[in-house]
C-alpha cells in the first residue's frame, strides 16, 4: 500500500490493520486511490472507503490517508484528545471523562422545542383551566416561567334575624390558568440550563431546550390537577353568619396551600431533576 507523501512500505495485505477492517467490515479493497482526488465527506473514511476502525490504538483509522489525523471525535481540538470510547485506548481513560464523551458520541440533535400558539381551554381534574398561548419578550421575568394560578372566591350571603344564613349569593368555584412566559433575549429553542431537558433520557431523545422544559411544567400542574382533588368551600344555608365567614377563611388559606403544593411538586420533578439540578445550577458561582 502507499500512503500520500510517504515513502512506499511493503505490508503483506493478509498481515496488515487493513485486511483486519476488510474482514470486518465484508467489503473489499479498493487500491486504486488517486492522489489529489477530492477527500471524502466524512474525516473517518479513509483511501480505501473503510471507517476507521474502534479497534485502533487510539480510535484513529490505521493506515491509509485520512482527513483528520487526530483520535476519532476530537474534532482537530488537540486540546480534547480523549479516545473513542470503543478503542482499546479507552481502557487508561478516566471513566467520568469516558462516559461524558460517550454520551456526547450518542445524543442526537436537539428535536424543536413544543411551542403553544393559541389559547386552549380545557376540563382537568374537574375544573376549568385556561393553558395560554406561550408569551415572549416579556419584562419581570427571569429566562422562562411557567405558572400554575387559581381564582376563585367566598360567595356572600343573606342571613335571617337570628343570624342564620338563608341563601348563598356567588359561587366558590375554582378556575385555573397555567401560562409560559419568555423574557427578552430568551426563546423556546434555547438550551436548557437545568433540570428537565438535562436527564439522560431527556438528551437521548434530544428533548434538550428550554421550551421542552417549561412544557413539563405544563404538564406537571395538569397532573397535579388531575391527582388531587381542589379545595371545597364548606359555608352552607343554615349555619351562623360567623361560621360561615370562618368557612370561608379556612377554604382561602386550603386554596392557597393547594397551590403551594403544586408549585412545589413541579419544582420537584422538573427543577431538581437532571444534571445540573436547578439548586446546583445556581449554587455555583
Amino acid at each position: 500500500m502507499k500512503t500520500p507523501d510517504s515513502p512506499r512500505i511493503a505490508i503483506p495485505l493478509a498481515q496488515s490493520p487493513l485486511a483486519e477492517c476488510r474482514s470486518l467490515s465484508g467489503e473489499g479493497v479498493k487500491p486504486d486511490y488517486v492522489p489529489g482526488a477530492q477527500p471524502a465527506a466524512d474525516p473517518w473514511l479513509g483511501w480505501t472507503e473503510l471507517v476507521a476502525h474502534p479497534a485502533a490504538p487510539a480510535g484513529g483509522g490505521g493506515p491509509g490517508f485520512f482527513r483528520s489525523a487526530n483520535p476519532m471525535g476530537t474534532d482537530g481540538d488537540f486540546g480534547t484528545l480523549v479516545s473513542n470510547p470503543q478503542s482499546p485506548a479507552a481502557r487508561l481513560v478516566d471513566p467520568i471523562v469516558l462516559q461524558d464523551k460517550a454520551e456526547t458520541l450518542a445524543d442526537p440533535p436537539a428535536l424543536p422545542a413544543p411551542e403553544l400558539k393559541k389559547d386552549e381551554t380545557k376540563t382537568v381534574g374537574g375544573i376549568s383551566v385556561l393553558i395560554k398561548k406561550d408569551e415572549q419578550n416579556v419584562t419581570g421575568v427571569t429566562d422562562a416561567d411557567t405558572k400554575l394560578n387559581l381564582k376563585t372566591g367566598v360567595p356572600g350571603r343573606d342571613v335571617d334575624e337570628k343570624g342564620i344564613v338563608t341563601k348563598i349569593n356567588g359561587t366558590s368555584a375554582i378556575t385555573g390558568t397555567i401560562s409560559t412566559k419568555y423574557a427578552k433575549g430568551s426563546a423556546p429553542n434555547d438550551l436548557s440550563a437545568y433540570g428537565r431537558g438535562t436527564t439522560k433520557a431527556d438528551k437521548a431523545a434530544g428533548n434538550i431546550t428550554l421550551g421542552f422544559h417549561e412544557s413539563c411544567h405544563r404538564q406537571d400542574f395538569q397532573t397535579y390537577l388531575t391527582a388531587n382533588s381542589v379545595p371545597t368551600f364548606g359555608g352552607k344555608v343554615g349555619m351562623t353568619g360567623t361560621a360561615f365567614d370562618e368557612a370561608g377563611v379556612k377554604y382561602l388559606a386550603a386554596v392557597d396551600a393547594y397551590l403551594d403544593a403544586a408549585l412545589a411538586k413541579s419544582e420537584a420533578d422538573t427543577d431538581e431533576v437532571g444534571n445540573p439540578t436547578r439548586s446546583a445550577y445556581f449554587s455555583t458561582p
